[in-house]
């Protein structure tokens, strides 16, 4: 009966920091990261915004963020897209796809690595094909296991493979899955 009586508690508070915690905390780096890409976009696009007032006096900076941005004054160089595909292209780069590969002391779980891509690869690769990633990164030589957790995060179980081996891997699956969504094969 006493051990009963420092085990639940115990086990009660090892969830509260974890839940409360940990993974709150892991979500928090993710979106700091993801905000501040954001960020430099959105100030990239104001600067261009004010390069376009810069050009034609008759324009204020308040008035062209209230107005649609008239392709024809952009200045050279500054692309505008209309979803992810259009941006990355193909082939996409491997930085704008992989955002990071988290070891396992970090994920928790009993998990070795936590791949994070860019929520855009959705998008960029269609559902369909965007679905067969777990399976792929599962297929991997040397990966005992793959769960698709989040929409950008999958877990993998991979004791046989360093960080960097994974991410080439899950690198070359992403791309076998861009060929397929491009109607590439054998491009890459």
């Amino acid at each position: 009966m006493q051990l009963i009586e420092i085990l639940v508690p115990a086990l009660l508070i090892c969830g509260i920091v974890y839940f409360g915690g940990i993974r709150p905390l892991r979500r928090h780096r993710r979106e700091q990261s993801l905000r501040a890409k954001a960020d430099a976009h959105l100030d990239s696009l104001r600067k261009g915004v004010e390069e376009i007032a810069d050009q034609d006096p008759a324009t204020d900076v308040q008035a062209t963020q209230q107005q649609p941005i008239h392709l024809e004054k952009l200045s050279p160089g500054m692309q505008v897209f209309s979803d992810t595909r259009e941006c990355w292209d193909y082939p996409p780069k491997k930085d704008d796809v992989l955002e990071a590969i988290l070891p396992g002391d970090e994920v928790g779980g009993g998990w070795d690595y936590a791949v994070h891509i860019h929520e855009g690869a959705e998008q960029y690769l269609g559902s369909e094909q965007f679905l067969t990633l777990e399976g792929r990164f599962a297929s991997v030589p040397g990966v005992d296991e793959c769960k698709h957790e989040d929409r950008e995060v999958f877990l993998i179980r991979a004791k046989a493979l360093t960080a960097d081996e994974l991410s080439e891997a899950c690198w070359t699956q992403f791309m076998n899955t861009a060929e397929q969504a491009f109607e590439k094969v054998g491009q890459h």
